[in-house]
């Protein structure tokens, strides 16, 4: 199989797990009145997020500008997965607490911050120092230099 057979798979097998994922979370959103439904919702929004960017991410090819624009879009799911899984663990556990809106609020300073430095790294650095594709067989290997 070739570079651009496996880079074709790989955007198909992108494009599946996305309306797999969006599928879940409609089904989800038929039960969301059951304990941890929303949170899981979230998740799974989350994920088809992640997948959706990475498809254009992945037919970018060798262009390095448009691939860390793709990843910058990939962090905003990438950075609530755990907000989700922690909130959703809380709940589907059966604890009798669940999260104060408080916390819930304080919790998303993390998601926040990192992709307020995702979006401006070229300012600072600080999530990559340098972004680099490189070519393994045809396929472009994202391996940056992290700040």
């Amino acid at each position: 199989m070739n570079a651009i057979d496996q880079q074709n798979l790989n955007i198909i097998i992108s494009i599946v797990s996305t309306i797999v994922a969006a599928l879940i979370a409609w089904s989800a959103w038929q039960r969301r009145h059951t304990p941890g439904a929303r949170w899981f919702i979230g998740l799974v929004l989350c994920v088809a997020w992640i997948t959706f960017w990475y498809i254009f991410e992945a037919a970018a090819g060798f262009d390095v500008d448009a691939y860390v624009t793709f990843g910058k879009l990939e962090y905003v799911g990438l950075t609530y997965i755990p907000l989700f899984w922690f909130g959703f663990s809380l709940s589907y556990s059966g604890s009798n607490r669940p999260m104060s809106k408080g916390l819930f609020w304080a919790l998303r300073i993390i998601p926040l911050v990192t992709i307020a430095l995702a979006w401006t790294n070229e300012f600072h650095g600080l999530i990559w120092r340098e972004t680099v594709l490189v070519d393994r067989g045809g396929l472009p290997i994202f391996e940056p230099a992290y700040g």
